[in-house]
């Protein structure tokens, strides 16, 4: 396993535009993971939430929030990034929704939200830490060697 350098890391956010992000609620102990569609621009990750659970979680509780992505390369290289950092709602220029292009876009256009273009909330999330690791492993490959070595040696014949 490779440690990716800082560069790297914001290459694979740079590709990527979609991660999970885990959230905390205090009031109720409980943590909240799910997938969300994001921009990276250095320094941060920049988010459109509708409102609902996830956003009143990282209202609740705007630091440490860390959010993990991954890519597969040719099903057998793997990168994964996790970033950690303070989040925030943050102004969007010009009117709500006016000429964004988020994953959500589709959604409101052909009628499938509950929730309207304008309710859109630009959110941040400033990077504080990031880590990325890189490897590769290969079903056909690996698996058979750890199972192997995993077996319980064979018993002595009785006699």
């Amino acid at each position: 396993m490779a440690e990716l350098t800082r560069r790297q890391c914001e290459q694979v956010l740079a590709r990527a535009g979609l991660g999970r992000i885990g959230c905390f609620s205090p009031s109720r102990d409980e943590v909240y993971v799910v997938p969300v569609a994001f921009t990276f621009h250095p320094g941060a990750l920049y988010l459109e939430l509708v409102p609902g659970q996830k956003l009143d979680y990282l209202e609740e509780h705007p630091q440490g929030v860390c959010l993990e992505v991954e890519q597969v390369e040719a099903g057998q290289t793997w990168s994964t990034v996790v970033v950690t950092g303070e989040f925030e709602r943050v102004q969007p220029e010009g009117p709500p929704a006016a000429g964004r292009r988020g994953p959500l876009r589709t959604t409101f256009e052909i009628g499938l939200s509950p929730y309207s273009p304008e309710s859109l909330v630009l959110c941040k999330l400033t990077i504080g830490k990031m880590s990325g690791r890189r490897d590769s492993w290969s079903w056909q490959a690996d698996l058979p060697s750890i199972v192997r070595k995993r077996r319980a040696p064979s018993k002595p014949p009785a006699g």
